[in-house]
């Protein structure tokens, strides 16, 4: 993994385990496993011993994304502000072999920006846009 795809918050694999990222510090990832007991310590680990993890279809229904549509895409809104109102946006999101297509429309369903490709479909990648889109945790 690239340490500069890794932020507090994302969810990796460290010893055929999903974890939580905790804390980054240097070359070392803080970690804790999702069921950990908060009197135990977080794991420390190097960046190299993080895996990514693929997204899937359960792991979108979890985050909250409806669907699949027609086209088999994958839905969720979020609200941001706008000029001087606040506007409903959708992302939309398609599984693809090697990668996520992700696009993002305005309530009025125009696009807003081009569709993107997220060249790895990891589910840390796909958190970093909704937390970039949103601010809030996905």
């Amino acid at each position: 993994m690239d340490k500069k795809d890794l932020r507090i918050g994302n969810l990796i694999n460290y010893e055929q385990t999903t974890h939580i990222v905790t804390g980054i510090v240097g070359d070392k990832v803080y970690s804790r496993w999702l069921k950990q007991p908060d009197n135990e310590p977080d794991y420390i680990c190097h960046i190299n011993e993080c895996k990514p993890i693929d997204v899937n279809i359960t792991d979108l229904l979890i985050f909250g994304f409806t669907g699949p549509d027609q086209f088999n895409w994958y839905r969720k809104k979020y609200t941001a502000f706008e000029g001087d109102d606040w506007l409903e946006h959708t992302v939309s999101v398609a599984i693809n072999i090697n990668s996520l297509n992700v696009g993002i429309w305005n309530e009025s369903q125009d696009e807003i920006g081009s569709s993107t490709k997220i060249q790895k479909k990891y589910i840390h990648n796909l958190q970093n846009l909704w937390f970039e889109l949103t601010g809030e945790e996905l």
